[in-house]
């Protein structure tokens, strides 16, 4: 069974890792959280994927995602996350895709963080995507409850009142097709707060209105070049009230929402 090592000796013909892991920082499009997304990196390489997978505890996991979809057979892979349970042990790895405008995910369990990396680092630097065999399970993402809080999608000056997942995707893609500048999401009394997106393909501003335990809004906003991320972000809002995890790199710009009377639309 090939090991980690194996994989560097594959790719660079001999060289060292940290000649590969120069090579490989280089443009990669691909992000790697850790602690529940808490630590952050953009300059992926095998070394770091390595690393973050031995460091997975009760209490730590990760995300490896790519900026652009890798079509499969499967679908369209976004990433993956991993989970290790020290008191079985297993590591649980879930492979995300993007099937028929439906996101799935199947999962499934290792016993060796040899396995966990060997695969992660071949999705890295070949974007192979593992076999889905009789070991992985199918799982879709988050089931409308009947009695959900509907939503109220504005895009541009419009506002649409009956809406489902696939259209806040649609209003993602009229936006990096240059067909409106930005999209917001929210519940109509707004005390989810809302999830707005502006700019254009390859870079995106995104505002995240949060509802804080007093009751009061606050706004952040944030760039980025990463189309998976925001699509994990509204997903979580749209299907589970979740914001997006406010950290280094996320302005407070609540007083200026404020001032220009924009911090709830209405």
């Amino acid at each position: 069974m090939m090991g980690i090592k194996d994989i560097y000796r594959r790719l660079s013909g001999g060289k060292s890792r940290d000649d590969e892991a120069s090579k490989e920082s280089v443009h990669v499009p691909f992000v790697l959280y850790e602690a529940d997304e808490e630590e952050q990196t953009s300059l992926v390489t095998s070394a770091k994927i390595h690393d973050a997978v031995s460091r997975l505890s009760d209490t730590l996991n990760l995300r490896l995602l790519n900026c652009c979809p890798v079509d499969s057979s499967y679908g369209a892979c976004t990433g993956f996350s991993c989970e290790f349970f020290e008191d079985i042990p297993v590591y649980e790895v879930a492979v995300y895709f993007e099937e028929d405008s439906q996101r799935v995910k199947y999962v499934a369990d290792f016993c060796t963080p040899e396995e966990v990396s060997r695969m992660l680092c071949a999705y890295f630097l070949w974007q192979e995507v593992p076999e889905i065999d009789g070991r992985w399970e199918k799982q879709y993402f988050y089931p409308e409850p009947d009695d959900r809080d509907p939503y109220w999608l504005y895009v541009g000056y419009s506002c649409f009142r009956h809406i489902s997942y696939d259209d806040v995707m649609a209003a993602l893609s009229d936006l990096e097709d240059g067909k409106c500048q930005s999209f917001l999401l929210r519940t109509p009394s707004g005390s989810n707060g809302y999830m707005e997106v502006g700019g254009c393909r390859g870079s995106y501003t995104v505002k995240a209105a949060v509802a804080t335990p007093s009751g009061d809004i606050a706004v952040y906003r944030t760039c980025t070049s990463y189309a998976s991320l925001i699509k994990d972000w509204l997903s979580g809002y749209y299907h589970k009230y979740e914001y997006p995890p406010i950290r280094d790199g996320w302005e407070d710009i609540t007083d200026d929402e404020r001032s220009r009377g924009t911090t709830i639309h209405n």
